[in-house]
Protein backbone atom coordinates (compact mmCIF):
# COMPACT_ATOMS: atom_id res chain seq x y z
CA UNK A 1 0.00 0.00 0.00
CA UNK A 2 3.29 2.47 0.20
CA UNK A 3 2.53 3.05 -3.89
CA UNK A 4 1.20 6.25 -5.03
CA UNK A 5 -0.28 4.83 -7.91
CA UNK A 6 -2.27 2.41 -6.01
CA UNK A 7 -3.20 5.35 -3.11
CA UNK A 8 -4.70 7.64 -5.78
CA UNK A 9 -6.54 4.84 -7.23
CA UNK A 10 -7.97 3.89 -4.07
CA UNK A 11 -8.38 8.06 -3.08
CA UNK A 12 -10.17 8.01 -6.97
CA UNK A 13 -12.85 5.14 -5.93
CA UNK A 14 -13.73 6.88 -3.09
CA UNK A 15 -14.55 9.96 -4.42
CA UNK A 16 -16.69 8.35 -6.99
CA UNK A 17 -18.88 6.78 -4.27
CA UNK A 18 -18.86 9.82 -2.61
CA UNK A 19 -20.36 11.94 -5.46
CA UNK A 20 -24.41 10.32 -5.27
CA UNK A 21 -24.62 11.05 -1.75
CA UNK A 22 -23.03 14.39 -2.17
CA UNK A 23 -25.84 15.18 -5.18
CA UNK A 24 -28.22 13.78 -2.73
CA UNK A 25 -27.45 16.03 0.12
CA UNK A 26 -27.54 18.95 -2.11
CA UNK A 27 -31.04 18.19 -3.63
CA UNK A 28 -32.05 18.19 -0.29
CA UNK A 29 -30.69 21.28 0.39
CA UNK A 30 -32.35 22.64 -2.25
CA UNK A 31 -35.75 21.33 -2.23
CA UNK A 32 -38.51 21.86 -0.01
CA UNK A 33 -36.99 20.18 2.93
CA UNK A 34 -37.31 21.49 6.81
CA UNK A 35 -37.09 20.07 10.20
CA UNK A 36 -40.31 19.84 12.44
CA UNK A 37 -40.41 22.97 14.81
CA UNK A 38 -39.95 21.80 18.46
CA UNK A 39 -42.61 21.78 21.14
CA UNK A 40 -41.87 24.45 24.06
CA UNK A 41 -41.55 23.67 27.53
CA UNK A 42 -44.76 21.88 29.16
CA UNK A 43 -46.85 24.30 30.94
CA UNK A 44 -49.46 21.78 32.43
CA UNK A 45 -51.24 24.32 34.76
CA UNK A 46 -53.92 25.89 32.62
CA UNK A 47 -56.33 23.80 31.43
CA UNK A 48 -55.15 20.31 32.07
CA UNK A 49 -56.37 17.58 33.63
CA UNK A 50 -54.32 15.49 35.38
CA UNK A 51 -54.07 11.90 36.37
CA UNK A 52 -51.32 9.72 38.19
CA UNK A 53 -50.66 6.17 38.49
CA UNK A 54 -48.36 3.16 38.35
CA UNK A 55 -48.48 1.45 35.51
CA UNK A 56 -46.20 -1.62 33.95
CA UNK A 57 -44.58 -1.30 30.38
CA UNK A 58 -43.89 -4.35 27.81
CA UNK A 59 -42.49 -3.36 24.87
CA UNK A 60 -43.05 -6.49 22.92
CA UNK A 61 -44.23 -10.35 23.69
CA UNK A 62 -40.93 -11.64 24.27
CA UNK A 63 -39.56 -8.83 26.72
CA UNK A 64 -39.58 -8.22 30.57
CA UNK A 65 -42.25 -5.19 31.59
CA UNK A 66 -40.60 -2.67 32.88
CA UNK A 67 -42.79 -1.05 36.14
CA UNK A 68 -43.00 2.59 36.87
CA UNK A 69 -45.20 5.62 37.25
CA UNK A 70 -47.00 7.67 34.45
CA UNK A 71 -48.08 11.27 34.43
CA UNK A 72 -50.94 11.56 31.84
CA UNK A 73 -52.53 15.14 31.03
CA UNK A 74 -54.94 15.90 29.05
CA UNK A 75 -56.37 19.17 27.35
CA UNK A 76 -59.45 19.81 24.37
CA UNK A 77 -58.57 17.99 21.40
CA UNK A 78 -56.20 16.17 21.41
CA UNK A 79 -53.66 17.42 23.07
CA UNK A 80 -51.59 15.43 25.95
CA UNK A 81 -48.95 14.96 27.89
CA UNK A 82 -47.27 11.52 29.18
CA UNK A 83 -44.29 10.57 31.04
CA UNK A 84 -43.30 6.92 32.37
CA UNK A 85 -41.04 7.14 34.73
CA UNK A 86 -39.16 5.04 37.25
CA UNK A 87 -37.50 7.53 39.36
CA UNK A 88 -34.97 8.82 39.40
CA UNK A 89 -35.22 8.31 35.56
CA UNK A 90 -37.60 8.73 33.16
CA UNK A 91 -38.00 5.98 30.50
CA UNK A 92 -40.44 7.71 28.08
CA UNK A 93 -42.42 11.02 27.10
CA UNK A 94 -44.83 11.77 24.63
CA UNK A 95 -46.68 14.71 24.24
CA UNK A 96 -48.87 16.42 21.31
CA UNK A 97 -49.94 19.75 21.63
CA UNK A 98 -50.81 22.62 18.66
CA UNK A 99 -50.54 20.38 15.92
CA UNK A 100 -46.95 19.43 16.74
CA UNK A 101 -46.41 15.99 18.62
CA UNK A 102 -43.03 14.30 20.01
CA UNK A 103 -41.64 10.94 21.80
CA UNK A 104 -38.68 10.37 23.84
CA UNK A 105 -37.48 7.10 24.67
CA UNK A 106 -34.71 6.41 27.12
CA UNK A 107 -35.20 2.63 26.29
CA UNK A 108 -34.05 2.89 22.83
CA UNK A 109 -32.91 6.06 22.94
CA UNK A 110 -34.64 7.57 20.10
CA UNK A 111 -36.14 10.83 19.73
CA UNK A 112 -39.06 11.74 17.15
CA UNK A 113 -41.25 14.11 16.06
CA UNK A 114 -43.63 15.48 13.65
CA UNK A 115 -46.61 17.71 12.37
CA UNK A 116 -50.57 17.18 12.36
CA UNK A 117 -52.25 14.22 14.30
CA UNK A 118 -49.82 12.06 16.88
CA UNK A 119 -49.12 8.52 15.33
CA UNK A 120 -51.88 6.52 17.14
CA UNK A 121 -48.67 3.31 17.01
CA UNK A 122 -47.25 4.84 19.77
CA UNK A 123 -48.47 3.36 23.04
CA UNK A 124 -48.60 6.79 24.68
CA UNK A 125 -50.84 8.35 22.80
CA UNK A 126 -52.96 4.93 22.05
CA UNK A 127 -53.62 5.56 26.22
CA UNK A 128 -54.48 9.20 26.09
CA UNK A 129 -56.85 8.46 23.51
CA UNK A 130 -58.81 5.70 25.51
CA UNK A 131 -58.79 7.23 28.80
CA UNK A 132 -60.68 9.89 27.19
CA UNK A 133 -63.09 8.15 26.11
CA UNK A 134 -62.33 7.81 22.29
CA UNK A 135 -60.81 4.58 20.35
CA UNK A 136 -57.06 4.72 20.31
CA UNK A 137 -57.13 3.21 16.72
CA UNK A 138 -56.31 -0.41 14.99
CA UNK A 139 -54.73 -3.08 16.61
CA UNK A 140 -55.30 -2.01 20.24
CA UNK A 141 -57.34 -3.50 22.61
CA UNK A 142 -58.28 -1.76 25.53
CA UNK A 143 -59.62 -3.15 28.66
CA UNK A 144 -61.10 -1.89 31.98
CA UNK A 145 -59.93 -3.53 34.98
CA UNK A 146 -61.75 -2.77 38.69
CA UNK A 147 -61.57 0.24 40.16
CA UNK A 148 -59.11 2.52 38.07
CA UNK A 149 -57.39 -0.26 36.85
CA UNK A 150 -56.79 -0.46 33.19
CA UNK A 151 -54.94 -2.73 30.23
CA UNK A 152 -53.93 -1.69 26.85
CA UNK A 153 -51.97 -4.21 24.09
CA UNK A 154 -51.05 -3.62 20.85
CA UNK A 155 -52.37 -7.21 19.31
CA UNK A 156 -50.13 -7.48 16.33
CA UNK A 157 -46.80 -5.99 18.37
CA UNK A 158 -47.91 -7.49 21.95
CA UNK A 159 -46.92 -3.94 23.43
CA UNK A 160 -48.56 -3.05 26.19
CA UNK A 161 -49.12 -1.19 29.40
CA UNK A 162 -51.34 -2.36 32.35
CA UNK A 163 -51.62 -0.06 35.66
CA UNK A 164 -54.08 2.50 37.23
CA UNK A 165 -54.77 6.17 37.13
CA UNK A 166 -55.93 7.89 39.81
CA UNK A 167 -58.24 10.74 39.73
Amino acid sequence: MDDPLTMNRLCAARRRRALPLAWLVCACLLTNCRTVPSLPPADLESGWSLRHGQAVWTRSRTERGVAGEILLATRADRDCFVQFAKPPFTLATARAEAGLWSVESAASRRRSKGCGVAPPRVVWFALAEEIRGRPAGRGWRFEGRTGAGWRLTNVATGEGLEGFLAP
